[in-house]
């Protein structure tokens, strides 16, 4: 353990500083973006991993939350009502509900529907997916 002790100008008031507690010096995990192209399992597993090591409080989680949604995902917070996004609980269920697995898979089935294909040609086949 390393402890200095620092004397103001004055030479009256002393701070003591402890390297195991100051967590300014530990690293940090950095919180990646979430644009809704990767899996949301894959970001919210990243995420949880950030809050557990940097040792986020709820208020902290639900800012970097915020603050790593961007694109299409930052869009979630413009497109609903502030309530629904005050809290991580409700933040997350959002992102949840809208960019899981299974509410991705219909948006890409639909994407596949609509790409226009040549007469009797396959999909890779298609102008679009050479």
């Amino acid at each position: 353990m390393v402890v200095i002790w620092i004397r103001c100008v004055f030479g009256r008031v002393g701070y003591r500083y402890d390297s195991r507690s100051t967590p300014a010096l530990t690293p940090h995990i950095k919180l990646h973006t979430f644009d809704s192209t990767t899996p949301c399992e894959t970001f919210w597993a990243h995420f949880k991993n950030c809050c557990s090591y940097n040792q986020w409080k709820e208020a902290d989680k639900l800012a970097h939350l915020k603050a790593s949604l961007t694109g299409n995902a930052g869009q979630i917070l413009w497109d609903s009502d502030p309530s629904a996004t005050d809290s991580l609980a409700k933040l997350t269920a959002l992102l949840h509900s809208r960019y899981s697995g299974s509410h991705q898979s219909d948006k890409y089935q639909m994407e596949l529907r609509l790409l226009p294909r040549r007469a009797g040609k396959s999909f890779r086949a298609s102008p679009s997916n050479p």
